[in-house]
């Protein structure tokens, strides 16, 4: 029997790849930053023909507490929920609370090879997905080889 220890990143080749072509990760670690827990959004990244499209996990969050910025070649998402009204605690008795609160920040500089004037957001049941379009600088050329 032979047993294969399978990478979560089905073709690391193309991650350290687009690593390279978008620049490096800030801080995927959860950090303090005045006072409150910040987490860094678990992300997806795919290749698509005409660019990357990332996925972000956002749960419980609402549309109107996310952004999504761009700045100097750094792509930047935030997301600050609303705590629950101090009122409406008090007249309840937590037992048990595993799930996450508090607020998420992940930013990633870009690369020449993306066309930041057109990038698009979508927020669709928990899942902020951006589309990051190639440039036209991006697109390969091909070279004519002249044979003498």
């Amino acid at each position: 029997m032979n047993a294969v220890a399978m990478s979560p990143y089905r073709n690391r080749e193309r991650l350290v790849d687009f690593d390279h072509m978008l620049g490096s990760w800030f801080s995927p670690v959860t950090r303090q930053v005045n006072t409150a827990q910040v987490t860094s959004p678990k992300i997806d990244i795919v290749e698509t023909g005409a660019g990357f499209e990332l996925q972000a996990d956002l749960p419980g969050v609402r549309e109107e507490d996310i952004s999504v910025s761009v700045k100097e070649g750094v792509l930047s998402i935030e997301a600050n929920p609303e705590e629950k009204v101090a009122e409406e605690k008090e007249q309840k008795t937590v037992i048990a609370s595993e799930r996450r609160t508090g607020k998420y920040y992940r930013s990633l500089k870009l690369g020449a090879m993306i066309d930041e004037s057109a990038i698009s957001a979508e927020y669709v049941n928990g899942v902020l997905t951006l589309t990051l379009p190639k440039s036209a600088k991006a697109e390969s050329k091909k070279i004519q080889i002249n044979a003498h």
